[in-house]
């Protein structure tokens, strides 16, 4: 990327983190609850065995670490502006290779401008990460490096296991071009650290990350799929509708981003508990294709 497309992308990151710097006030929900798990971590009570936690560990071991340097509170979300300024940096990479500068510039501004990003981007409730992944690994399955891409989402685990939901159709665009054997070794490489602090932590991280969900499938409510898609939908009518334009008449690239995008969107309507910060995972890919 030349100099004035990175001061473009540099313009829009910075535009984008003046408008959501309100957030870094804790919101109500689930972030008070993750800064007073890292607090009560930091004081010595075990993760899993003394403090209940639905998720895997980073979003409380970033957390704690702002808190252990004596940072403010509010700090703690700082991990997920970065994650998104890297998700900028990763996508706008990805798109210069495949179409030229221009549309990279083109391909943050979608990303930063949706209305999931402007909401969730800077929050603890661990999708900016995920994102940021995703990002990455759009630019290493362009230059065909499918380990590293496979390797990308699976350290997404990390944060949450929603994304899966990035995993599947990538996994599809990996055997098209015939890397599905290094995405799913980088994949497995990923994870490697999840493994690592399930048999650490054992059946309690198990119990909590894993069985507490399916508890909640079964005898919790499941939210209605409309309540979530419509507000989707309406504020990212203009996106959807033109990657279903890229998926219909784009080219090769374009088409494979387009479905890859759309199936993503496809593969949240299916999970089970769906929250709405889950449609931001898909956002990348579609800004992609629209690029």
């Amino acid at each position: 990327m030349n100099g004035p497309v990175l001061l473009s992308v540099a313009a829009l990151v910075l535009a984008w983190t003046w408008l959501v710097a309100p957030a870094v006030a804790l919101l109500p929900g689930d972030e008070p609850l993750y800064i007073l798990d890292a607090a009560r971590w930091l004081q010595g009570e075990g993760l899993y065995r003394d403090l209940f936690f639905a998720h895997p560990p980073a979003r409380v071991w970033l957390a704690a670490l702002v808190l252990a340097l004596g940072a403010p509170v509010g700090w703690t979300k700082l991990t997920a502006v970065l994650a998104t300024w890297l998700a900028c940096g990763a996508l706008a990479a990805a798109v210069a290779r495949a179409r030229g500068s221009g549309a990279a510039v083109v391909a943050v501004g979608l990303l930063l401008s949706a209305p999931v990003t402007l909401r969730y981007g800077a929050t603890l409730l661990g999708v900016a990460e995920p994102v940021a992944c995703t990002c990455v690994a759009l630019w290493a399955s362009g230059a065909g490096r499918w380990l590293l891409a496979g390797a990308a989402l699976g350290l997404a685990t990390q944060w949450g296991l929603h994304i899966a939901v990035v995993v599947l159709p990538l996994a599809v665009l990996a055997v098209l071009a015939g890397g599905g054997r290094s995405f799913a070794a980088g994949l497995g490489l990923g994870v490697a650290p999840l493994a690592a602090e399930l048999a650490w932590h054992g059946a309690p991280m198990a119990d909590q990350v894993f069985g507490y969900h399916l508890r909640k499938l079964t005898h919790m409510a499941a939210q209605r799929v409309p309540d979530r898609l419509g507000p989707f939908v309406s504020g990212q009518f203009a996106l959807l509708g033109l990657a279903v334009l890229a998926a219909w008449r784009g080219d090769g690239p374009a088409r494979r981003l387009a479905l890859a995008g759309l199936g993503c969107v496809a593969a949240v309507l299916l999970w089970p508990r769906l929250q709405s910060h889950y449609f931001y995972l898909p956002v990348p890919l579609l800004a992609a294709a629209v690029a």
